[in-house]
């Protein structure tokens, strides 16, 4: 979940005296996320605005992405595309209004209902499947396939083979399967840990329809390649609640080894823009694999 930009950072608020305490080792952030997503879901739809939602990418955002994934697919009208992790539909609501036939997956029922509901609304071609994308069963149903939000970042060694195992299988020959990803800049191992913290002071957020206050923590653990997002949740009333998300940052070398034992070539490494090479200092970037 990205930070949203309703939301107001208030450096000036003292950090609540839970948070101060935590002064944990990587290992402590174990299961690697603890995140509710089925509830934060159902928390998501009601943090709606305009065309957007608090905590995802701004719609001009994901409108610059959408039109970057269709340059890159150069696919016609009518031509399937599979969005993995697809939420409320944002990505694939666009696609579908340009004329594409697109298949949205996701675990977290609440958002599949209402993309469901707002595609059969506007007439898109699009449908939407409550399921895991490492539980999915396509055979060369799809022209192209997308991930997006780093999620390939936050699966185990197993479970990332075993996705883009079912990726290659859900494609047809020569499908193009992109998704955006952090991965290990130059450098990056002889850096020290740290720390950064932001305190956001909210009506409502995707974590809480109350007053509260957000401390997000970003820990950063060089030697083992890995990141923390780190939330504390601090109503006005009540115990605060704790949440994280721990992930993996990727080689790009032992990713696209990965991509190729499953049956997908890289073709280019792209910049978050999605236009332009990805430099080597960068962290997130997207990959771009056709299928064999």
């Amino acid at each position: 979940m990205t930070n949203s930009a309703t939301a107001s950072a208030t450096p000036d608020v003292p950090t609540p005296r839970r948070a101060l305490r935590l002064r944990r080792r990587l290992e402590e952030f174990t299961p690697m996320d603890t995140i509710p997503w089925e509830e934060q879901a159902e928390q998501l739809l009601r943090c709606r605005e305009g065309d957007g939602y608090m905590g995802l990418r701004p719609p001009a955002r994901v409108d610059d992405e959408v039109a970057a994934l269709l340059d890159h697919f150069a696919l016609p009208a009518g031509a399937s595309i599979l969005d993995l992790g697809c939420g409320p539909g944002m990505y694939s609501a666009r696609m579908g209004a340009r004329g594409y036939a697109v298949t949205g997956v996701d675990i977290a029922r609440p958002v599949i209902e209402h993309a469901r509901a707002e595609a059969t609304a506007a007439g898109l071609p699009c449908r939407y499947l409550a399921r895991s994308f490492l539980e999915m069963e396509f055979d060369g149903e799809f022209d192209a396939a997308f991930l997006t939000n780093s999620t390939i970042n936050h699966l185990s060694e197993d479970a990332l083979d075993e996705l883009l195992r079912r990726v290659r299988r859900a494609l047809r020959p020569g499908g193009l399967f992109a998704c955006d990803l952090v991965v290990l800049p130059r450098d990056f191992h002889e850096q020290p840990p740290s720390e950064s913290r932001t305190i956001f002071t909210l009506p409502r957020s995707p974590w809480s329809d109350r007053p509260h206050r957000w401390l997000e923590r970003k820990l950063s653990f060089p030697a083992e390649g890995q990141r923390v997002v780190h939330h504390v949740i601090v109503p006005e009333r009540g115990a605060p609640r704790e949440f994280w998300s721990r992930f993996v940052m990727l080689e790009r070398p032992a990713f696209s080894r990965r991509l190729a034992r499953a049956g997908l070539d890289v073709e280019a490494w792209l910049d978050q823009d999605l236009r332009s090479p990805a430099l080597p200092e960068r962290e997130l970037v997207w990959a771009l694999a056709r299928a064999r």
